[in-house]
């Protein structure tokens, strides 16, 4: 592994967890918001694929799930040099999803993501698709 810095950044969603899970582990969902074409087999050991406009695209697995709890994904990203962990972790409190998002290195989409999107973007839950 390449020393690489992470990353951990918190959400606030006004939805409840299980909304918020859905959004995750529902591959129309996940195209909704997140990625131009999404498929995801939201199971220990199933598989992830997003891919972008843009040109960028991502493939991995999905290492934990938790139901209105957790996803965990170990993805590799275009042109990146290595897989990342990123994990999805909700809590709700009174309505309300927090949800923090971990990723064990700091891979070209996360970086992008930072230079494409105002952070109020991300706090509001808006599209975090790329645009061209």
């Amino acid at each position: 592994m390449t020393d690489t810095p992470s990353l951990k950044f918190h959400l606030t969603i006004q939805a409840p967890v299980a909304q918020v899970y859905q959004a995750l582990s529902s591959s129309a969902s996940l195209q909704s918001w997140f990625a131009d074409f999404a498929e995801i087999d939201a199971v220990q050991g199933g598989r992830f694929y997003a891919w972008w406009s843009a040109g960028y695209y991502a493939v991995g697995t999905v290492k934990k799930c938790q139901q209105n709890k957790q996803i965990t994904l170990s993805w590799l990203g275009m042109d990146e040099p290595e897989p990342s962990k990123v994990r999805f972790l909700l809590k709700e409190e009174d309505g309300i999803t927090h949800v923090q998002i971990r990723s064990d290195t700091l891979p070209i989409f996360w970086m992008n993501l930072g230079k494409t999107l105002p952070a109020r973007k991300l706090a509001q839950g808006g599209d975090w698709r790329w645009k061209t």
